[in-house]
């Protein structure tokens, strides 16, 4: 039983992984190197502050299900902040910013 809750604590957070994971790779792609960085450290420290709250306030068995809800919670901010810059980044540039690997520009 503590198994599947612990490994159920972190597969909330398996979701918002894969967007954070896609969505830097799109910031990428756009020329934004600096955006995903700030957002890793910002849900590194997220995941710090959350995960440790999380398990204080558990009961001893919860404790690592807790960490993988902490862990959850901040890369859904993660996940969540990245689609917000990248929504303004586009908004900003406009879709002619768009580069098609065969030499135009994507409109």
């Amino acid at each position: 039983d503590e198994v599947a809750r612990d490994i159920g604590g972190f597969a909330l957070g398996l979701p918002a992984f894969a967007a954070v994971l896609g969505l830097t790779r799109a910031s990428y792609a756009r020329g934004d190197v600096r955006s995903p960085t700030i957002v890793a450290v910002l849900v590194a420290l997220t995941t710090a502050g959350v995960a440790t709250w999380l398990a204080e306030v558990s009961a001893p068995d919860w404790r690592i299900a807790a960490i993988g809800a902490g862990h959850a919670v901040a890369q859904t901010v993660g996940a969540v902040v990245l689609v917000v810059l990248l929504l303004r980044d586009l908004r900003r540039r406009g879709a002619e910013s768009v580069d098609d690997p065969a030499g135009g520009a994507v409109r």
